[in-house]
């Protein structure tokens, strides 16, 4: 490896800035303006991060821009931050198996920017030394090239190759979404800061650019929750699994949630119609303090009154303090609880068989009981 220094490149991949965004439901025209600007807002905050961070070297691959668009501000936006890229200094160089011919012919290309397609190989300058990137199965001829070089070498999509696998400093692997729907996990971008070290293990830091997400939330409605006050209740419901994600995901812009309602009583059913639930779902959007939070379905599943009657006894046995199932191996119901549900601390004493044979039926049903308690 040809540096005497610490080498930071900012990988981006699978974009999508101008493709039609699928899986949102049905959307107000706010929310798709919002989704709309979700992606370039992203994109700007991963160039800003190369920036901040001074890398030496920014590589975009998969899907960046689609072959087929002709229009729409994604083109002229992308190139602007490339060239906010090269004003300090930073090269940028794009790979794709077809490029945007579109952008290509009718967007000014940026000095700063190598387009490259798979089989090139190019040097790249960069502040510190020279890097050589390799898209693909490069020719023999430029394969002995980089055999004899000390330079460092960027490998993209060659791991087909174990011999010029072993060549390359850093491995890039092609990001190719199949779907692009907000809940397939395989449509969010990849924004990567690599840092290569002389000498030493590389290493990788995935960045949260990601402009939208979603998430399920499942609540439980008591009884003792007057109709007039659900949507304030599940909204609030909402927040916490919201504020939890953006938490997580700072750059997030637009958040998508569906709500799983669970409850007692049939005659509840009529409350949940179709017509109902968009109410709902507009009123719960309405209600959330975080503004890039959407609703996007609401749906309920009720248990009915003799159902819940045919384990009430385990219920109140479980929920009671004093409960204790002697002879029996046991453990606490914090550890039957579905993911991401927290009972409360004086609740994780509370002991319950693990081979108890309605164990796993009351599971939801504890739970309800459990959260509308705390």
């Amino acid at each position: 490896m040809g540096i005497s220094r610490d080498l930071q490149i900012l990988e981006l991949s699978g974009l999508r800035l101008d493709r039609s965004l699928a899986g949102c439901g049905d959307a107000t025209l706010d929310e798709l303006r919002v989704a709309v600007e979700a992606r370039l807002i992203a994109l700007r905050q991963a160039f800003q991060a190369a920036i901040d961070r001074r890398v030496e070297l920014v590589v975009l691959h998969s899907e960046v821009l689609t072959t087929e668009s002709t229009a729409g501000r994604a083109p002229w936006f992308l190139a602007r931050q490339i060239e906010a890229c090269g004003e300090r200094g930073i090269p940028v160089v794009w790979i794709e198996r077809q490029h945007n011919d579109w952008m290509a012919r009718f967007v000014d290309t940026p000095p700063q920017l190598t387009r490259m397609h798979p089989g090139e190989v190019r040097l790249i300058e960069t502040s510190s030394g020279p890097v050589q990137v390799v898209a693909g199965l490069p020719t023999p001829a430029e394969r002995a090239r980089l055999a004899q070089r000390r330079d460092v070498v960027i490998g993209w999509d060659v791991r087909s190759d174990r011999e010029l696998l072993e060549l390359c400093d850093l491995d890039l692997v092609p990001h190719n979404s199949s779907t692009d729907r907000v809940d397939d996990p395989g449509t969010e971008p990849r924004v990567t800061l690599h840092t290569l070290k002389p000498q030493k293990a590389n290493s990788a830091l995935a960045l949260n650019v990601w402009p939208i997400g979603q998430i399920s939330v499942a609540c439980g409605v008591a009884a003792t929750v007057p109709t007039s006050r659900r949507a304030e209740y599940l909204a609030e419901e909402i927040d916490s699994a919201a504020g939890q994600y953006f938490a997580t995901h700072p750059q997030a812009q637009l958040l998508l949630v569906d709500l799983t309602i669970t409850g007692p009583g049939e005659a509840d059913h009529r409350l949940w119609e179709h017509d109902q639930q968009d109410q709902l779902r507009q009123e719960l959007t309405r209600r959330s303090r975080h503004p890039g939070c959407r609703a996007r379905s609401v749906t309920a599943r009720f248990t009915s009154s003799e159902s819940d009657a045919k384990y009430l006894p385990l219920i109140e046995s479980i929920w009671s303090l004093k409960t204790e199932l002697a002879g029996r191996a046991a453990h606490s119901l914090a550890e039957i609880a579905s993911e991401g549900v927290t009972a409360p601390d004086w609740a994780r004493s509370q002991r319950v068989a693990p081979d108890h044979p309605q164990s796993v039926e009351v599971r939801q049903a504890v739970l309800q009981r459990l959260r509308a308690a705390s």
